[in-house]
């Protein structure tokens, strides 16, 4: 291993070390671990561990480019919570280590993690508990997507350029016998798939694993003319995927995970009060379940774009977006969901509008049903005639 030392000057505010350390990553896939020294409130040094040597001038102006076009830009806005749940809860702090012994979970691969029975139940009852709200309190229309989603969309909604350390693609060989075989014959003679893949052998592009579930219901309503007064609800359930490089760790962040989204479109009026009404009805689900957490304000983690404090500040003036954050540990918590508002960000991009050709608006709820599910095991633990009695 190797390690290297990165001077931060002008030093930054440690109040800005959890946005820092969500992208060191990404820098290099040479970096295998990392340390930020603080001094008197500020953040004055990077230590990095790397795998193999990287020529010193290269490292540092990665990490001075990411400091100077992204962590120096961002504002430190104070969290505002809007609603706090606290019980009696006794934290175990070993517990997926437990899991794994009792064979609940199956470590399959880096950010890939396999269910028993027990874990798939509880994911289960929290989305058909979800659902439920979708279904009965605001008249949503249930859809099933294709795993797939066309490159196109994923562009439109903006994720290729505020998000492209987090997108996955896929592709497949070129249609050409001779190419398949030349392929074929390099992998037995190699016994590895070829670095070059993509540039050699491979054609298309043109589909994306998907990031999030909304981005097909836009899709799906492209060039559609809402009549005045009309609104609609959509809630859909899928695999969501997103590159979360080093950072996946245990149930708390994985390469891909289950997630249930209910999309509203239509009017302000109506977008607004339903993500309203929405975030009370899962505060009293979460009260239900007895789980301490809270909901407060937030922004999506923008990749050094040249809009990010804009995009940021758009969310935060407009309070667009509202996390759910359930407590794994007593000091500890991990966002299960989010309330968001997009103005006519998405009826702009997809052409949706009404008969007088004002653009519609949308927002949209989204949860993460094996984040939830291991946010619950946390607080009442693997022994089911301890959990809550609704449940159980």
């Amino acid at each position: 291993m190797y390690h290297k030392k990165i001077a931060v000057n002008p030093p930054i505010s440690i109040a800005l070390d959890a946005e820092l350390k969500k992208k060191l990553y990404y820098l290099s896939d040479k970096i295998t671990a990392f340390e930020t020294k603080k001094i008197n409130d500020e953040i004055i040094e990077i230590e990095l561990e790397l795998s193999s040597d990287m020529n010193m001038d290269m490292l540092k102006s990665k990490v001075d480019r990411l400091l100077d076009f992204d962590i120096r830009k961002r504002r430190i806005i104070p969290e505002e919570k809007v609603w706090e749940s606290n019980c009696n809860v006794h934290y175990d702090d070993a517990i997926f280590e437990k899991m794994l012994e009792m064979g609940i979970v199956y470590e399959q691969a880096c950010g890939q993690i396999a269910f028993n029975r027990l874990f798939i139940d509880l994911m289960h009852y929290i989305d058909h508990k979800i659902k439920e709200i979708s279904v009965n309190q605001f008249n949503a229309l249930e859809y099933q997507y294709p795993t797939l989603v066309p490159t196109s969309v994923v562009e439109k909604c903006g994720y290729i350029k505020n998000f492209p350390h987090l997108i996955m693609f896929v592709t497949y060989l070129h249609n050409d016998i001779d190419n398949y075989i030349a392929f074929k014959d390099y992998v037995d003679s190699h016994h590895e798939i070829p670095e070059l893949l993509f540039k050699k052998y491979c054609k298309n592009n043109d589909y994306c694993l998907p990031p999030t579930m909304c981005y097909y219901t836009y899709n799906q309503f492209s060039n559609k003319k809402f009549k005045a007064g009309e609104n609609i609800v959509i809630t859909s359930k899928g695999k969501s995927f997103r590159y979360e490089s080093k950072y996946a760790s245990t149930i708390e962040r994985l390469w891909d995970f289950t997630i249930r989204e209910t999309v509203f479109l239509g009017d302000y009026e109506f977008v607004n009060s339903c993500r309203q009404n929405f975030m009370g009805l899962m505060f009293k689900l979460v009260e239900a379940l007895k789980l301490e957490g809270y909901c407060c304000n937030a922004s999506d983690s923008f990749f050094m774009d040249e809009q990010m404090m804009q995009n940021i500040a758009f969310q935060k003036a407009l309070k667009s977006k509202y996390e759910l954050q359930l407590n794994i540990t007593e000091t500890k918590s991990i966002a299960v969901g989010s309330f968001n508002y997009h103005d006519s960000f998405f009826g702009k991009n997809f052409n949706i509008c009404f008969d007088n050709n004002q653009y519609i608006k949308t927002g949209c709820t989204g949860f993460g049903l094996e984040r939830f599910a291991y946010a619950f095991l946390c607080q009442h633990g693997l022994n089911e005639a301890q959990w809550p009695i609704k449940l159980r």
